[in-house]
């Protein structure tokens, strides 16, 4: 039986993403960039660091079958976090330059354990939202994920605004220490809080799940037939080839325009005190409009960003500032995207559709930014094409190119069902999931 919102207190939850957040912040991807730089990386090898976690990621297609064997998707989702915490603990020690062979077994191992840090979340992820798509009612669903996104947005502040002035502070002090150093230390803070993180996870009630409806490879399939969410599937797979199209690129910009370290986590601590305001609101609105004019507003918004990286230079580096304020759209994505993945799962929480949703979504970005973070390393440096007045060098050609692609994504939003109905049936094209109130 599922929990009145009367006698279930949610607030463990946003408790959850309060200190993940906070973990998540001390822990940039800014200590990964900066470390494989320290280790030789190039655009391939930046590449390979964003797109890790999501070649990872299709192993996300095991958590139905994993959660069918354990049968509890709390025990779960409190074991691969637990797991994911210790797992960043280690990443900075293990891959400290000097203390391997060599430099390349370094930043392999860094890759390595980047990538399954990011997998035993993923698989915690699948977990926590079946669980909370039974745990709160759906016509509040849009509420719930719009406040607690913000509290993870909070916890992301002050997690980045604390690892800043840390590294700041550090830098100054000893200024003969390499660039990644001084994160490195918030970042081990950071697995700590992530640890911490998984405690208000217990105090949240166990919500009954028929394990005989997961972890069949029919099930997995199905999200891939289904006329409603297939909509939504193109629309997470071709964002995340548009969002990789140009992520080696935006990840060595920064190096390019000679940029600090406290310059970039100040821009992106903006762009989430933004979205930590927002996200609540947004939730709200979904609740009563519906989610797919907000993701059509917002994906405008996240597209048009990287034209205000095209007329950044060394001399004039304030244009990314744009950028990052429209970057602040991302919170709507953030909030609707999994409303509607909630509304579109048959039986509202079904774990092969979420798994297959997150795992394609996720394959489709990693392949994209090692694909062209090859391209972008094999253009030369001084690679350029004249159009009239205008000169491209090679990171205007994928901005450019980045936009276009973003932009063409909202074709897909166009055919998803609209309005503020809290719930779909399972699928007007498929026979639904029979759902019985078996135990965990």
């Amino acid at each position: 039986m599922l929990q009145s919102p009367r006698t279930t207190s949610l607030w463990p939850a946003h408790a959850n993403a309060a200190f993940w957040g906070l973990g998540n912040g001390l822990t940039s991807t800014t200590l990964a960039t900066y470390l494989a730089r320290e280790l030789g990386a190039e655009g391939l090898a930046v590449g390979l660091i964003v797109a890790s976690p999501n070649l990872a990621g299709i192993l996300r297609l095991a958590a139905p079958p994993l959660l069918r064997s354990i049968g509890s998707r709390k025990t779960f989702a409190i074991a691969t976090f637990s797991l994911s915490g210790v797992l960043l603990l280690l990443l900075p020690m293990l891959a400290w330059p000097g203390l391997m062979p060599a430099q390349a077994v370094s930043l392999t191992v860094l890759v390595t354990l980047w990538g399954l840090w990011h997998l035993a979340m993923f698989l915690g992820v699948i977990s926590l939202w079946s669980w909370f798509g039974d745990l709160v009612p759906g016509e509040v669903r849009g509420k719930f994920i719009g406040r607690r996104q913000g509290w993870l947005m909070a916890g992301q502040v002050i997690g980045m605004l604390a690892a800043g002035l840390f590294a700041y502070w550090l830098a100054r002090a000893m200024p003969e220490l390499p660039r990644w150093q001084p994160l490195a230390f918030p970042a081990m803070a950071g697995a700590v809080c992530m640890l911490l993180a998984v405690i208000p996870l217990v105090a949240l009630p166990n919500v009954p799940l028929d394990r005989r409806q997961i972890g069949r490879v029919s099930d997995g399939l199905r999200a891939l037939t289904d006329r409603r969410f297939l909509p939504l599937l193109g629309f997470w797979c071709w964002a995340g080839v548009a969002n990789g199209f140009s992520q080696a690129a935006q990840g060595l910009f920064p190096f390019a325009l000679g940029l600090p370290v406290l310059a970039m986590l100040a821009l992106q601590a903006g762009m989430q005190v933004g979205q930590a305001g927002a996200s609540p609101t947004i939730g709200r609105w979904a609740d009563r409009l519906g989610s797919r004019r907000l993701m059509m507003g917002s994906q405008i918004l996240v597209s048009a960003a990287l034209l205000f990286y095209v007329p950044a230079t060394r001399e004039a580096p304030y244009w990314i500032v744009g950028a990052w304020i429209l970057w602040i759209a991302y919170a709507g994505l953030n909030v609707c995207l999994p409303h509607m993945m909630l509304r579109l799962s048959p039986g509202e929480n079904s774990p092969p559709y979420i798994a297959t949703y997150f795992a394609l979504g996720g394959l489709a970005t990693a392949i994209s930014s090692v694909v062209f973070g090859a391209a972008f390393d094999a253009l030369p440096r001084d690679w350029h094409v004249t159009l009239g007045s205008a000169r491209i060098d090679r990171f205007q050609l994928f901005f450019l190119g980045g936009f276009a692609l973003r932009l063409s994504a909202i074709g897909w939003l166009w055919f998803l069902p609209d309005g503020p109905r809290a719930s779909v049936s399972a699928n007007e094209f498929a026979p639904p999931l029979t759902r019985t109130s078996a135990g965990d």
